[in-house]
């Protein structure tokens, strides 16, 4: 084991208190974000209202996790008619994309930055079709908090200074990234304030013009100089084309309630089938800081892995959603579970990084939302003029054509990003999301049954003590971090049985920044959740 193994220090509860309200409720991973989605409830806005209004600054305000050169998905529950629909605004692969061309210049794996790692941003489209569907307020006034705070200025936090002076070599590009984030000739200064006067516009033309101004029109032609300029594929054609879908999410059960999150090209399967592998074990009964809780977590979660391999675009790949979600693929898995060794942990993968939120507003509609640039600050591309960020998720395709994820022309990559509602009784009782590339899935597992295990309120349920598997730093996989609020002979009997085991420091960023909504079915209260990982914030009415 290597870290601090000093002794186990536990509160009496959370530090921060779970957040109540009656009529609106937004949690997000920056407070500005949280409350330009009150303000949008407050105004009798639809929760995707508010959701649009909170990703919107968000945009701004965490540059280095998301923005509008990305991609966007997001569930909404529709308090009429009960139902769950799942938005995909992921972006595609160029038209004109070669695997083989990409193999004769010399790749032997996909670019991880620049123009080549660029796919459609599907974020802006994603915000429109939601709007169009479920929108309450006029569309240019969902952008008036985030043009005020690109053209304005925010104080950057602590956080933001750290990731870019993390990033520096990255953004030290001669152009428009170094001089948008690296003015003085280093990070930003905490409480200093940055400017984004170029992004302010783009966000304005998408306000007064409509979302469609993204891709087709002046900005979209500045986008595509900007790509051809980074050795970039994409072109006006594949923008003007890119359209993002409705679809049906999927499901599991977990003890009395239903467990439903994005499917598609996303990981939400991976929690699915790691709840199915845990199912008939007592985890209630289990010391959550003890070592069975975590070993046989850990390992379920190992195990649902095999499943996630077969995801990829579902109109190229078909994929078995009822077999990988039955009770006989996962005791099929529990089977290889042994009670006192570990199993060896997934291939490694790049890192990415990304932001999730949750809203509820006054008539029990709920939004579960997860928005991100793949890596910290994207592609390392921003076109002249735009302050547009794009991202990198192309790096998450393959080059062998024989595997699932694949590059092919038109084709979405499979994504970390994934959202989650569970149910009880056909309504929700917890909306949520984390950040964190592999790690999301664990922390939706962890937060999940904290929850409905372990009945803790959301604020607890975040900032219980966490694990992760493989990290955000490009770790080994088959690490397993822990943060040193479990005991001491926890950690000991992980690393008996086999884990390789790294005490962080607690509150590590790199353990996901979550955030959530629970619902108190009997009165209707709300009550809202968010990270001291990072610097979110849980702001109700």
């Amino acid at each position: 084991m290597t870290g601090d193994r000093g002794a186990t220090r536990r509160g009496p509860g959370s530090h921060r208190p779970v957040i109540m309200a009656r009529h609106g409720l937004a949690a997000a991973a920056h407070p500005s974000a949280a409350l330009a989605g009150l303000d949008a409830l407050r105004r009798g806005g639809h929760a995707v209202d508010a959701a649009i209004a909170t990703n919107a600054v968000l945009a701004v305000v965490q540059p280095h996790m998301c923005g509008i050169g990305g991609d966007f998905f997001c569930l909404v529950y529709d308090a009429g008619s009960k139902r769950i629909d799942f938005l995909n605004a992921s972006g595609r692969a160029s038209r004109r994309t070669d695997r083989d061309a990409l193999r004769r210049r010399g790749h032997d794996a996909m670019p991880f930055r620049g123009g080549l790692s660029v796919t459609v941003p599907g974020c802006v489209d994603g915000w429109v079709k939601a709007w169009e569907r479920y929108g309450r307020l006029p569309w240019a006034d969902l952008f008036d908090r985030a043009v005020e705070a690109a053209r304005e200025g925010f104080p950057v936090t602590h956080q933001l200074s750290a990731w870019i002076a993390r990033q520096r070599d990255v953004l030290a590009d001669g152009g428009e990234l170094q001089a948008t984030f690296l003015a003085g000739g280093g990070a930003p200064r905490p409480a200093s304030v940055l400017r984004q006067p170029a992004l302010a516009e783009s966000l304005e033309t998408i306000a007064s013009q409509g979302g469609r101004a993204f891709y087709d029109g002046p900005l979209a032609d500045r986008l595509c100089t900007g790509l051809r300029a980074a050795e970039g594929l994409l072109d006006r054609r594949d923008l003007e084309e890119h359209q993002s879908e409705w679809d049906a999410p999927i499901s599991t059960p977990y003890r009395d309630t239903k467990v439903v999150t994005t499917g598609g090209n996303t990981q939400g399967l991976a929690t699915l089938v790691a709840l199915n592998v845990l199912e008939p074990y007592p985890l209630g009964e289990w010391d959550r800081h003890g070592f069975e809780r975590i070993h046989y977590s850990v390992e379920a979660l190992k195990l649902a892995w095999r499943a996630r391999e077969q995801i990829s675009d579902p109109a190229f790949v078909d994929v078995a959603w009822d077999d990988l979600l039955s009770s006989e693929y996962a005791a099929m898995l529990r089977a290889r579970i042994r009670p006192g060794r570990a199993l060896p942990g997934p291939a490694a993968e790049p890192a990415s990084d990304t932001t999730a939120f949750a809203v509820a507003d006054a008539k029990g509609n709920v939004v579960s939302a997860i928005q991100s640039l793949s890596a910290p600050f994207g592609a390392a591309v921003m076109p002249p003029g735009t302050g547009v960020i794009l991202q990198n998720r192309g790096a998450a395709f393959s080059l062998d054509g024989s595997h699932p994820n694949a590059v092919e022309p038109g084709k979405r990559p499979l994504h970390t990003l994934m959202a989650t509602i569970v149910l009880r009784g056909g309504r929700p009782v917890l909306v949520f999301g984390a950040m964190g590339g592999i790690g999301q899935p664990q922390t939706h597992l962890q937060v999940i049954t904290n929850v409905i295990d372990d009945g803790l309120d959301i604020q607890t349920a975040i900032e219980a003590p966490r694990w992760l598997l493989g990290d955000l730093s490009r770790r080994p996989s088959a690490v397993l971090q822990i943060e040193p609020r479990f005991p001491v002979a926890t950690v000991e009997a992980l690393e008996r049985a086999g884990h390789e085991v790294t005490v962080v420091p607690d509150w590590a960023f790199q353990m996901g920044h979550a955030h959530g909504i629970a619902v108190d079915q009997d009165s209707g209260v709300r009550m809202g959740g968010a990270d001291p990982r990072g610097d979110g914030y849980a702001i109700g009415d």
